[in-house]
């Protein structure tokens, strides 16, 4: 339901479904998807955001390719993508606008995909949101053998972070995983 703030309307927004099988080694989570993101059915979905250059960057996976082709790439690296909110009430797409958060279920998502051992937060509010969400488990053993990273968001809101600080960053952080990865998406591209 609509409510009316300031002469804008705040909506109920929902995110999607995790990409993951299991084979995942690492989860890139963002807060949740923008309006242009919901609007295409996309994780990262809006022509400015950056992920998906910097994951061409980091890992070739072309940005002409498919939605589909990307996301099964990514998988087949051992990445897994989701949000940190279920739901939330935002108005436009700014992460400064949520309201009224509800969170997905970590608990049971890292149980079933007990192979996730880093978790890297796209921004800001993904890592702060992520912190909140599992205040609950943050103490047992699950959860403490996490490695858990708040990097630079890909937003283009995000302007104070150029597309090469943003490789650094996120190359950094991806650390043993950048080099499985890369080493997968090399033998698919053999077999292709």
């Amino acid at each position: 339901m609509a409510e009316l703030y300031s002469g804008h309307m705040r909506q109920r927004i929902h995110g999607f479904g995790p990409v993951v099988d299991s084979t995942a080694k690492i989860l890139i989570l963002g807060s949740i998807p923008s309006d242009e993101s919901l609007r295409r059915g996309e994780y990262y979905g809006h022509p400015r955001n950056r992920f998906w250059p910097l994951m061409e960057t980091l890992f070739g996976i072309p940005v002409i390719s498919s939605y589909r082709l990307r996301l099964d790439m990514l998988t087949k690296a051992g990445i897994a993508l989701w949000d940190v909110l279920d739901s939330c009430d935002r108005m436009g797409s700014l992460d400064a606008d949520i309201v009224s958060e509800t969170y997905h279920d970590f608990g049971s998502f890292l149980c079933a995909y007990s192979g996730i051992a880093k978790i890297l937060c796209n921004g800001a509010k993904a890592y702060e949101s992520f912190l909140h969400g599992t205040a609950s488990m943050q103490t047992t053993e699950r959860f403490v053998s996490l490695r858990i990273e708040r990097l630079p968001s890909t937003s283009p809101a995000n302007a104070a972070y150029s597309m090469s600080r943003l490789i650094e960053a996120w190359t950094t952080a991806f650390g043993y995983g950048f080099a499985e990865g890369v080493d997968v998406l090399l033998r698919l591209r053999e077999n292709d």
